[in-house]
């Protein structure tokens, strides 16, 4: 495996991502035995309500339980045009 090139002065100047502690810190809290509650958005897995959507958006939700990139979800060739 090749060597990862060297970060720019402008990438390597970026402040750390403000929440990439929290799983060391819950994993650490959880070893202590502590009870943690994870407030974590996660993944959708159901549709959203219907007094959720929009009335024109009804059907193109209806479409898709998930929020997937349309280049990631669609047939092959057909991603840029759900762009």
């Amino acid at each position: 495996m090749a060597p990862l090139p060297r970060l720019s002065a402008r990438m390597a100047g970026l402040p750390a991502y403000p929440l990439a502690h929290i799983p060391g810190r819950k994993a650490a809290l959880l070893a202590a035995g502590v009870d943690v509650i994870d407030l974590g958005a996660g993944d959708a897995d159901l549709p959203p309500p219907p007094a959720a959507v929009h009335p024109p958006l009804g059907p193109a939700a209806a479409q898709r339980t998930s929020m997937t990139s349309p280049s990631i979800s669609a047939p092959r060739g057909e991603a840029s045009g759900c762009w």
